[in-house]
């Protein structure tokens, strides 16, 4: 992590993939307008009235330029996390809040409510762009993670509603981390499939690379 200093207060700023959290990525690629302000206060972590609220002195708008370039080697982490097979690796296991689990092997051997469930997401998804070929499944990242690792991870029978609160943990799995096992369960689900759209493994593997880092490239003064 960098440290950065904005109008006195310290902040850590992720400098890897390995640093950024999937909660923040999927929040940057919910911004619409490309707020400078919005980016700052999920990079850092920030309330985003402190940020909005900075006072106007050349000091500040140094520390703010200072911490734009810094943002952007995460920026570049992002890219090459997308362009290359590194987001095809798939980790053998996964920590968590303290507890490893191993990565199943075999999805089609988890419960059948969690792999329906995940089925509906992806159709849900889908049926939002109104074609199968613009698919991009990165925005539900979360849900499918926390949906397949409920049951491993809790060591519980299967449960949708808590599986949907398990969300928020898995937000805070490194990017890095969440792509690859997104990847791994798109890819690797058999029933997935069962979906009718013909283009969905080539788009999988592109995961849309423009759409994935676009957002804190923009960020400028």
């Amino acid at each position: 992590m960098y440290q950065v200093k904005i109008n006195g207060l310290r902040y850590d700023l992720p400098e890897s993939t390995e640093e950024l959290t999937l909660g923040q990525f999927l929040d940057l690629r919910q911004i619409k307008d490309n707020s400078t302000i919005r980016q700052l206060s999920i990079l850092l972590s920030a309330d985003e009235g402190i940020i909005a609220d900075l006072p106007n002195k050349k000091s500040i708008e140094l520390e703010v330029r200072n911490t734009i370039a810094l943002a952007q080697v995460v920026n570049k982490d992002i890219e090459r996390l997308f362009t290359t097979d590194e987001k095809l690796i798939v980790p053998k296991e996964l920590t968590l809040l303290g507890k490893t689990i191993a990565i199943p092997g075999d999805i089609d051997k988890q419960p059948f409510w969690a792999s329906r469930v995940v089925k509906q997401i992806i159709v849900d998804q889908v049926k939002k762009t109104g074609t199968g070929e613009k698919f991009d499944p990165t925005d539900c990242t979360d849900q499918i993670i926390a949906h397949y690792l409920y049951v491993p991870y809790t060591e519980m029978k299967y449960n949708e509603i808590r599986a949907e609160e398990f969300r928020q943990i898995i937000r805070e799995l490194p990017l890095k981390t969440s792509i690859q096992l997104g990847n791994f369960f798109f890819l690797k689900s058999k029933s997935l499939y069962l979906t009718k759209f013909d283009c969905w493994i080539t788009s999988l593997i592109i995961w849309s690379k423009k759409r994935a880092y676009r957002r804190s490239r923009s960020l400028e003064v």
